[in-house]
């Protein structure tokens, strides 16, 4: 899939996990309260935190998730404004999670925090594939080339690849494009 949401609501907090597109490198979390009326903060009118979490920050609360950290925080400023951030497990109950952001704090409890840690994991995986693929064409392994649309006719067009030694860094050399040369160089390694 593309994207993934889930919520885990309590009975005074709730917390949805957005992934966003697979190919973002990040995630969502909003949490939101209920109100002394009984309702819960509506993202729509402004209320509840949203935080933006990448890639690293994601795999530091797998590793708390997973048992390997007790605790992890981190403080976001975006706009000037600081956001505290903290996951850790419970000290009475170690499947206990505790999640905190800002006024927001979000107690999971198994099966949540196996869903969420099995969610995680899956997203990472995602993403590492999806997010971070090259971007700027396709690589044809048997002719060694590769192939990119051009940005301003949209042909095809091919760039070769020259071969500068096996164990070596691979250089990708484009042809001269509109007076300008660009070149793209892609790690290698044999075992």
């Amino acid at each position: 899939m593309k994207r993934h949401q889930k919520s885990f609501f309590g009975q005074k907090t709730g917390m949805i996990f957005d992934s966003s597109d697979w190919e973002q490198e990040c995630v969502y979390f909003t949490f939101l309260s209920k109100l002394q009326d009984g309702n819960w903060e509506r993202p729509s009118d402004n209320q509840g935190r949203r935080i933006k979490i990448n890639l690293g920050e994601l795999i530091m609360i797998r590793r708390v998730l997973m048992g390997v950290d007790n605790r992890w925080s981190t403080v976001h400023v975006f706009n000037e404004e600081k956001t505290s951030i903290a996951i850790s497990r419970d000290k009475t109950h170690a499947e206990h999670i505790w999640i905190m952001v800002d006024k927001y704090r979000k107690n999971i409890r198994p099966p949540e925090t196996e869903i969420l840690l099995l969610l995680i994991a899956h997203i990472i995986s995602e993403k590492i594939e999806h997010a971070t693929a090259v971007k700027f064409g396709s690589y044809n392994s048997k002719s060694h080339k590769v192939i990119t649309k051009g940005s301003e006719n949209n042909e095809n067009q091919t760039r070769k690849i020259e071969n500068r030694d096996k164990y070596k860094n691979d250089k990708i050399e484009e042809d001269q494009m509109n007076s300008e040369k660009k070149e793209y160089y892609c790690k290698t390694f044999s075992i």
